[in-house]
């Protein structure tokens, strides 16, 4: 697992940075067993896991799926789209899945109360 990731929720555009494992850990919110079975965290490698419930808590388990820098940049144009409504979203473009999380990290800064 390669931090920063991002989660996803099945049906839903809504994707949440999560910075490091100790943010990850710590988050009450994440740390809730209210995941569905078609919730992914998604690593900085595109590397697929399932949130699931065990004694220890929410546990990550890696899937053999893997996504692209063209599926993550899907995932994102459809995130900012759902939260802002920009029609501009079609030139969000990155050349690593890196540069993408960047994106991400400025986005969740930005939407912070």
């Amino acid at each position: 697992m390669r931090w920063p990731a991002l989660l996803s929720y099945v049906g839903d555009n809504e994707l949440v940075f999560i910075a490091n494992q100790s943010e990850w850990m710590s988050d009450s919110d994440l740390q809730s067993p209210h995941f569905d079975e078609g919730d992914r965290i998604i690593d900085t490698d595109g590397c697929l896991y399932q949130p699931e419930k065990s004694e220890k808590g929410i546990e990550l388990v890696k899937l053999e799926e893997k996504y692209t820098l063209e599926d993550l940049v899907g995932l994102v144009q459809a995130h900012m789209f759902e939260q802002a409504g920009a029609t501009c979203v079609s030139k969000v473009g990155a050349s690593s899945i890196d540069q993408l999380m960047t994106i991400m990290e400025a986005l969740s800064e930005y939407d912070k109360p």
